[in-house]
């Protein structure tokens, strides 16, 4: 039976991953187009047509044991769109139809590759802030269960969430900051790891993308990572950190992301009785609009 759950926790099933990325882009022009000094307020909407969003997501993760290393890599891509199913200014409610889905797993033992055709074509229901931050879920979500070792439950959520920066809530001009807080918590594995967060903002100027006047938004963010679990009588700790930058390109016209790219690194200690190793994570990941594919 596919999850249900009612609000999605911060980059669920990644390893030690928290949502946090690198600024970026391809195919877009920076220049002034006349707006530079206009205040503008950002607000996210859901088109009446709907919009789609292909994602992708790459993993690198490296434990060191002492007398070997563990590595392992993850490759999750996902189309997606999302359509308006009413609400109101504040609160949007959609519907997100999965047109596909891929998840592949690489470790010493080598690649494998799930089958998620069974979940193609379903439909969940989304809540969005219009100012933005982690939606809500709601219905049957897709997820692949990879086993405790590789990941655990991983759907298209991990993805999206990404694409919902905390936009200011008043009016912002070029070289306006705002900053924001947040402390997440997921079960990762044997672990139940709790993030806490810390993104400062930039509203860092004008580019055009795909025909389309954007805002481009830059963050960075750093985090504390703690986390406990056991397995077969011994107990784990883990402690680590979190730094990252993340750029979003937004188009205030139709309150819609155009496109995103980060990239972010975690480093941290695991320790038991018997276990005392570092890990270490690279993660990046893109989105855009089927407009910018």
């Amino acid at each position: 039976m596919k999850p249900r759950t009612m609000r999605a926790t911060l980059a669920p099933g990644t390893g030690l991953m928290v949502g946090v990325l690198l600024a970026g882009v391809a195919g877009c022009t920076a220049g002034d187009s006349g707006r530079a000094a206009a205040p503008v307020d950002l607000r996210f909407a859901i088109p009446p047509g709907g919009i789609t969003y292909t994602a992708e997501y790459s993993q690198e993760v490296l434990v060191d044991m002492g007398d070997h290393a563990m590595e392992a890599s993850r490759r999750y891509g996902a189309r997606y769109t999302i359509t308006d199913a009413g609400g109101g200014d504040e609160r949007k409610e959609a519907s997100v139809h999965l047109d596909s889905l891929g998840i592949a797993v690489t470790t010493g033992q080598g690649r494998q590759a799930f089958d998620t055709r069974h979940l193609i074509g379903d439909e969940f229901t989304m809540i969005v802030q219009d100012v933005g931050g982690a939606p809500e879920y709601g219905g049957e979500l897709p997820a692949i269960d990879l086993g405790p070792m590789l990941g655990g439950a991983v759907g298209p959520m991990l993805l999206m969430d990404y694409g919902f920066p905390q936009l200011p809530g008043r009016p912002v001009s070029v070289g306006d900051t705002w900053v924001s807080t947040s402390t997440r918590s997921h079960v990762e594995g044997i672990l139940e790891v709790t993030a806490h967060l810390t993104a400062e903002y930039t509203f860092a100027g004008w580019e055009t993308a795909a025909g389309v006047e954007c805002v481009r938004i830059e963050a960075s963010v750093t985090g504390d990572l703690s986390g406990l679990g056991e397995q077969r009588d011994a107990r784990f700790d883990y402690s680590g950190t979190l730094q990252g930058t993340e750029m979003w390109l937004f188009d205030p016209a139709s309150g819609t992301l155009v496109e995103m790219n980060g990239e972010e690194s975690t480093e941290g200690l695991m320790t038991s009785e018997a276990v005392n190793a570092p890990v270490q994570q690279q993660t990046t990941v893109q989105i855009r609009s089927v407009e910018m594919s």
